[in-house]
């Protein structure tokens, strides 16, 4: 079966190389500035080769050891020229390096450098499966998604995945043995997102007040369903009792046609003034709403980990999410949870959130204690045991 949480061998001394040079969106610059700093922390003597962009390398070498060296990279945004570089010169440059092992974390990984470990997360074959893709290019970039990492996972010596749904359904799709596969859980900056703060600023800067709104973060793709919980509050709108709630939408909408649909459903059920839409917010912000809201709600029926869960309970923000394996393996006893795409259920527990004050707080003690298994040192440790375990394994054959 799966290998779960692997304890350090105690090897010491090895050249690590790891491949970031892809960091570009929000999620990824956190792994950045959370993994690699944590990896600098575990007490171990190897060297590190990291390859990171360009105008993340200044922010970042203050905080780690001397056995860290950085590379820059820069690609904007010519992926075949990455690629290229990635697949070429890359290898090239590891082997000179006389690398003992090379990570890649996100899905791909060199074909002409051995041993690696990479990390599968994004859920493009998942997606595809499951016809969740949602448009023709769409389906096309997932396609090329899914070649390139059927290809790393054979390649790579071992694979790991952020949670052990995603072992399990990327695993099998991609057809990779079970003695192959590991379970890594990510991590999330403890203190940044537990941290106590003076809320009432952000709450007036957003128009909300405590405990009154019900606030959805995320990335709004089809299959994150924010429309469902916008359905659910239109149902519960003209109740007394809601008559002062609002809902706050958090989140970029990649698709465009999906974004003029949510939009027209907003504006025909009456909720302009009542569901508001942050595109993008700074992080201090997104805690501090974290903290104050009545619930996150997050409806998706598919995720490969689902950052936004674990930042929630950090906070202390209890969750009301749609009945997934993946949701209950990450969040377990700290969210209530409704049927997949059910406005009806979701709208009970959304009242029930109003009407059951001991409830939830019942689930923002459970988020405190289930957010303490996630952490970037944790992830770290556990990442390093990883590339030790491989890099040893094949200096010995």
């Amino acid at each position: 079966m799966f290998i779960i949480n692997v304890v350090n061998i105690g090897a010491s001394n090895m050249r690590i190389a790891i491949n970031l040079s892809i960091v570009r969106q929000q999620g990824l610059h956190r792994y950045l500035h959370g993994f690699i700093p944590a990896l600098g922390k575990c007490g171990s003597e190897d060297n590190f080769l990291v390859f990171l962009p360009e105008q993340e390398k200044s922010k970042l070498v203050a905080q780690l050891p001397d056995k860290f060296v950085l590379r820059g990279t820069n690609f904007g945004t010519r992926v075949w020229k990455r690629v290229l570089w990635e697949q070429f010169v890359l290898p090239r440059i590891i082997r000179s390096w006389k690398a003992d092992v090379l990570f890649s974390p996100f899905d791909i990984t060199p074909m002409f450098f051995s041993p690696a470990v990479l990390g599968v997360r994004n859920p493009s074959p998942l997606l595809l499966q499951m016809g969740l893709v949602e448009n023709s290019s769409g389906v096309t970039q997932a396609r090329i998604h899914y070649a390139l990492s059927w290809m790393s996972c054979r390649k790579a010596h071992a694979v790991f995945y952020p949670s052990q749904y995603a072992a399990r359904h990327l695993g099998d799709i991609m057809g990779i043995q079970a003695e192959k596969r590991s379970t890594i859980y990510h991590g999330v900056d403890q203190a940044f997102w537990g941290e106590q703060r003076e809320n009432l600023s952000v709450l007036r800067k957003y128009q909300v007040q405590s405990r009154r709104y019900f606030i959805f973060v995320s990335n709004l793709y089809r299959y994150k369903h924010p429309e469902v919980l916008v359905e659910a509050f239109r149902k519960l709108e003209d109740l007394q009792s809601l008559s002062d709630y609002r809902v706050l939408l958090v989140g970029e909408c990649p698709d465009k046609e999906f974004e003029k649909d949510l939009q027209k459903l907003i504006t025909t059920s009456g909720l302009v003034e009542k569901v508001g839409w942050l595109r993008n917010i700074p992080s201090s912000d997104l805690a501090s709403l974290y903290q104050e809201c009545l619930a996150m709600v997050l409806p998706t029926t598919m995720e490969t980990f689902g950052q936004p869960f674990v930042e929630a309970m950090v906070a202390g923000a209890a969750i009301l999410t749609a009945d997934t394996k993946f949701a209950r393996e990450i969040c377990g006893d700290a969210a209530w949870y409704f049927p997949a795409n059910d406005c009806e259920a979701l709208g009970g527990l959304m009242l029930r959130s109003v009407e059951d004050s001991l409830g939830i707080e019942r689930l923002r003690a459970s988020g405190k204690r289930q957010s303490q298994n996630y952490s970037w040192q944790r992830e770290a440790s556990e990442t390093l045991a990883l590339l030790k375990r491989v890099g040893v394994g094949s200096s010995s054959r």
